[in-house]
């Protein structure tokens, strides 16, 4: 299952967000990268970064892409950059 490693760092990356996000929009920042990263890149930065996304979702426009599943799937290798990615890019409307 998911580790309390996991979910600890989920809690602590979500409240990080909640914190700062307001602050970066006042300051007029386009969009943030948030990059989870683990070993192999396909099973637990995969579900942390499906869990943060419906996190932000409702209020914040969010991207996400999962390059190692993406490499795998076109039998590419990956690059050894983060695994996952996680995008604010600016405030819902409504």
């Amino acid at each position: 299952g998911f580790s309390v490693i996991w979910i600890n760092l989920q809690s602590q990356i979500e409240n990080f967000l909640d914190q700062w996000l307001p602050a970066l929009e006042k300051d007029h920042s386009n969009y943030i990268t948030v990059a989870i990263g683990c070993t192999g890149g396909q099973h637990r930065s995969v579900y942390l970064v499906e869990k943060l996304s419906q996190r932000f979702t409702a209020k914040w426009l969010t991207l996400k892409r999962h390059r190692e599943l993406e490499a795998n799937d076109a039998r590419v290798s990956a690059n050894p950059t983060p695994s996952n990615l996680f995008q604010k890019t600016k405030r819902q409307h409504g």
